[in-house]
């Protein structure tokens, strides 16, 4: 009789009959086998998964991401982040202190939120793991390592998790690296093709352990010292289950790839020494990289596009005095143009460029120098100058039928107020209508017995407006609504 050996007996008087009268069956465990009969995904299952996906991907990008960006920018607190620069000391980073615990917390409730979430039943997604934040050293490459209450270090900061939307899993895993050394780089840029290879040979009919395989023959041919620091395998099979852990690419799997089965490739490396480093925490460095593989006949295809090339996910931050000094002894190098000189994830400049006193009075200034160029202008004018009153445009709410919100409400012919394009949806004749807030005069409520009454008054001809009209252009030949 085949069983699942790993699931646990649950107990009552039901079950404790059953087991009696199969006891006398001889039991094989039948966990792999079904895993892979299950393991390819039907159409309806990889649509599940994309979604989740996509959740991973815009909760890392739009809140993981832009949250340490935050602590490094110090955007939020003025003055904890400061870079100290000395002419016979290193560099060091004194930065806001933030816990991992508290960054993962924040990813919990991030994926709840239709900020980050879009066009997804919220009740629907679910984590697959907490969120896994490491940095300062202290690094564990498994997913069932948790968040510990130690501060961000600058250095090599791990991040990793992956939503769960409708029971099917998915997940990210991306290590953003601040001043990383010349040879940091060059590690991380192998290991990213690694990975890149290896999503490549996810085709049908290859076997997992031949990809293994050829992944530690290219590292071993490019670094023969970095073998021993990788990760014991680089991913395995994830859908209702996380982690399949008789389908993994692992040296012992002889498992065949099929089409339609879906990945968790993730490689990375532990234990690399960081000479440049300038404190304790900083010397022993881990990188970690991974993402969700759909397997299509042209080999693997990746279903978390967020980049992960060294240039998306470093952070170079150098202080001023070092600037003047490049300008001053050399010629910008076209290769590394701007390198050094962001100190934001890169393509994003550091928000806090000045203080808020120096953008006050540069702001000030340019307020001064207007004044003086309109006074000095109706001085030789010898009248008053008058300033040409721009007229608004007509309100638009949607430039194209496209734009018009999904939400049930809408389908379901209800009022519905669409907060993004300040539009009010109001069903006329069966039909969705959008009126922009901007036509609306007021509204008004009165109750008689067991019914409301909504009553929506809108600026038209002959209606009571202010000194400037209805505050927007219109139309000569335009037919308005007086109220509904």
């Amino acid at each position: 009789m085949g069983v699942f050996s790993k699931d646990k007996d649950f107990p009552g008087p039901f079950l404790d009959g059953w087991r009696k009268v199969v006891a006398k069956f001889s039991t094989e465990d039948m966990s792999s086998a079904m895993a892979y009969i299950m393991a390819v995904r039907e159409e309806s299952e990889v649509n599940t998964i994309k979604k989740a996906s996509q959740v991973t991907v815009d909760v890392f990008s739009k809140y993981l991401k832009e949250q340490i960006m935050d602590i490094i920018d110090n955007d939020k607190v003025k003055g904890q982040a400061k870079l100290i620069s000395c002419e016979k000391l290193h560099k060091q980073f004194y930065f806001q202190s933030v816990k991992h615990s508290k960054i993962a917390e924040g990813v919990e409730n991030a994926i709840s939120d239709k900020k980050y979430v879009h066009n997804l039943d919220a009740s629907q997604i679910d984590l697959c793991y907490p969120a896994i934040v490491q940095s300062g050293g202290n690094y564990k490459l498994k997913f069932s390592h948790t968040s510990d209450k130690e501060n961000v270090h600058f250095g090599a900061i791990v991040c990793s998790f992956g939503a769960r939307y409708k029971s099917y899993c998915s997940n990210i895993v991306r290590t953003m690296l601040v001043n990383p050394s010349e040879q940091i780089q060059s590690i991380y840029g192998l290991l990213v093709s690694v990975e890149e290879h290896i999503c490549a040979e996810l085709k049908e009919g290859a076997k997992l352990s031949d990809i293994y395989v050829s992944a530690v023959t290219m590292v071993r041919n490019e670094s023969p010292n970095l073998v021993d620091k990788l990760t014991k395998n680089f991913g395995f099979i994830t859908g209702i289950e996380f982690r399949e852990g008789s389908l993994m690419i692992a040296p012992n799997c002889d498992a065949v790839v099929k089409k339609g089965m879906v990945f968790n490739v993730n490689i990375g490396l532990t234990g690399l020494e960081n000479k440049d480093a300038s404190d304790k925490k900083g010397k022993n460095v881990a990188l970690f990289i991974g993402d969700t593989i759909l397997v299509t006949s042209d080999g693997g295809t990746l279903l978390t596009p967020s980049k992960k090339k060294i240039k998306n996910i470093a952070i170079f931050l150098k202080d001023a005095e070092s600037e003047e000094d490049e300008k001053e002894n050399s010629l910008p190098d076209p290769e590394s143009l701007g390198r050094g000189k962001r100190s934001a994830i890169i393509e994003q400049k550091l928000r806090q460029d000045t203080t808020a006193e120096e953008k006050r009075k540069r702001h000030q200034k340019q307020l001064m120098q207007k004044m003086n160029e309109e006074a000095l202008r109706r001085i030789k004018e010898g009248v008053d100058f008058k300033e040409e009153v721009k007229v608004r445009k007509a309100p638009v709410s949607y430039k194209s039928p496209g734009q018009l919100p999904r939400e049930s409400e809408v389908r379901q012919l209800k009022i519905y107020v669409d907060k993004k394009y300040e539009t009010i949806i109001l069903p006329v004749f069966g039909v969705p209508v959008p009126f922009h807030i901007a036509t609306v005069k007021n509204i008004s409520t009165s109750v008689e017995g067991d019914y409301t009454y909504l009553r929506i008054n809108f600026f038209h001809p002959g209606a009571s407006v202010g000194k400037d009209g209805f505050g927007f252009q219109t139309s000569p030949d335009a037919t308005f609504l007086k109220e509904l």
